[in-house]
């Protein structure tokens, strides 16, 4: 059965045409307008010439796990034989790591327990937490991301008081092409599993090294599953539903490997200019003929003379030199050179100088501070991956551990807040010049717009340990009578205070035991002698 067109009619409203503007028709019902006489869009990359741009459009996960495979082995493979790759990375980690990362508590009992795990959190036993944090942001950066694995242990495995350690995996653990459905209705995208609501509930994880199996059989191959509540999983977003993370190498991989051929083929041009060398020619006729004489006769040979340094070889009659001069690239190269070198260090967030340790062309001072500024922002939120991804789940799963173990019971009325939470005290930052910045520090503490434990956090430090080590320090000082003008004394040295007695009586008693155990020492050596 046809049916019945609309009796409403079809408007179709054109304005009048103003010179040097476009006419826009507008049709009713719908709601699409359309500039009649534009040829050209308002952007200039959309057109269709030969120099616009025609990349492809792709989603988070397709655009990075199609060839993450490649990607991650083309970065390691860099990050291992090419000085700057290796050199921005090194930067990279210490700016980030340096000396460790670490917690402030005001549980003096939970930090002991914590000081005596991290010396064997290691599960393979090569570093302790803060050689894992190393190690972990060095696997990220260097192979888009890297995974932690929390590991029970029984009683006996460790001398800590806190049975867990934490086994740190690379990339390739989690295999990026495992992408589908799984029998549980979960997706898996990348090795990863999701939920329904697109929360990561699972890792799929090869037993061994995909690329390291030496003397294994292939049963290390196939995946496990391991519960996402016992895996961190470290790596730099850069875009919503990531699940995988990129290589940070990604965008100077090409740079890179033509950089370094570059760089060998010069190298090699350099050799052959030094081998100074020429070539010697025979004396011709006018129709090219040898000249009568030149040529040897009969069993004769012209033997001529090598040269080398500081002779003078003897020709004969109508032979000449004549020295080769190689073109040389002149003052190009090191221009050319720089130029690519710093977009490498821009893919990285770096300068120039940071990747080839070179600041000969930096500067004043004041250009290094104002370099350094710009790369401590990125520093600081490096870091905060870091902290978030890394550091807060090791310290949430250390106290749970702590408690369910009996090794710490949290006092009465604590809010599990306060310590299952805690701040982190980053490395501290270099100063570029040390007086001008403490002067700062001093205004602005006397200015009331900072506060001396912004300052020490700055200084990585924590501010409840420096004062007990300032009160400690005093009060040994006043034991010995000894005067510091960090401790504002007017006149006379006051009389020493109960702390410092109780402090000189405990320093006096350390001091009469070490001298009666090498005197007892010594008398033992003595009987062994005699």
């Amino acid at each position: 059965m046809a049916t019945k067109s609309s009796s409403k009619p079809r408007l179709r409203v054109q304005s009048q045409a103003t010179p040097g503007k476009p006419r826009v028709r507008i049709a009713a019902g719908g709601t699409r307008s359309e500039f009649v006489n534009s040829k050209r869009s308002a952007y200039e990359s959309n057109g269709s010439g030969r120099r616009s741009p025609q990349y492809g459009a792709y989603g988070p996960n397709a655009a990075l796990l199609s060839g993450l495979d490649k990607l991650r082995r083309d970065a390691r493979a860099l990050a291992r034989i090419n000085g700057y790759a290796q050199s921005g990375i090194d930067n990279i980690v210490s700016s980030v790591v340096g000396s460790g990362i670490r917690p402030i508590t005001p549980y003096d009992d939970l930090l002991r327990l914590w000081n005596e795990w991290v010396e064997e959190s290691d599960a393979m036993a090569q570093n302790d937490f803060y050689g894992q944090q190393a190690l972990a942001c060095r696997s990220m950066v260097e192979g888009g991301d890297c995974f932690g694995r929390f590991r029970p242990r029984k009683e006996g495995d460790m001398d800590a008081r806190v049975p867990f350690q934490i086994q740190l995996l690379e990339a390739e653990h989690v295999p990026s092409s495992k992408s589908e459905k799984a029998a549980n209705g979960n997706t898996i995208v990348g090795g990863v599993e999701v939920d329904l609501i697109d929360r990561p509930v699972a890792y799929h994880m090869y037993r061994r090294h995909p690329l390291d199996r030496i003397g294994l059989a292939d049963a290390g191959l196939s995946t496990v599953r391991v519960p996402a509540a016992d895996v961190m999983h470290i790596m730099r977003t850069r875009r919503p539903g990531d699940r995988r993370g990129e290589p940070w190498l990604a965008r100077a991989i090409m740079k890179l490997h033509d950089l370094d051929e570059y760089d060998d083929a010069e190298l090699v041009r350099k050799k052959t200019t030094a081998l100074y060398g020429g070539f010697i020619r025979k004396p011709l006729d006018d129709d090219g003929g040898a000249v009568p004489g030149a040529e040897p006769t009969g069993d004769e040979d012209v033997v001529i003379q090598p040269l080398e340094p500081g002779t003078f070889p003897e020709l004969p009659p109508g032979y000449e030199v004549q020295f080769s001069k190689p073109e040389d690239v002149g003052a190009n190269f090191e221009v050319f050179r720089r130029a690519n070198v710093s977009y490498v260090a821009a893919s990285l967030n770096q300068t120039v100088e940071m990747l080839t340790c070179d600041w000969a062309k930096l500067g004043s001072d004041r250009v290094h501070k104002v370099a350094i500024m710009e790369y401590y922002k990125h520093v600081e939120a490096w870091q905060g991956l870091m902290i978030r991804q890394f550091c807060k789940p090791t310290w949430k799963r250390f106290v749970t551990t702590a408690i369910a173990s009996g090794a710490w019971t949290p006092p009465a009325g604590a809010d599990p807040r306060d310590y299952y939470v805690c701040e982190w005290a980053r490395p501290p930052r270099r100063h570029v010049h040390p007086v001008q910045e403490v002067d700062a520090w001093e205004k602005a503490l006397r200015l009331g717009i900072t506060t001396r434990k912004q300052v020490v956090s700055e200084l990585g430090g924590d501010i409840s340990q420096v004062d007990i080590e300032n009160a400690k320090q005093k009060a040994a000082a006043e034991a010995l009578g000894l005067r510091y003008t960090a401790y504002q004394y007017e006149g006379e040295l006051p009389p020493a205070s109960a702390a410092a007695q109780a402090l000189k009586a405990m320093v006096e008693e350390a001091v009469a035991a070490a001298v009666e155990r090498l005197e007892v020492a010594k008398e033992d050596e003595l009987g062994k002698a005699a």
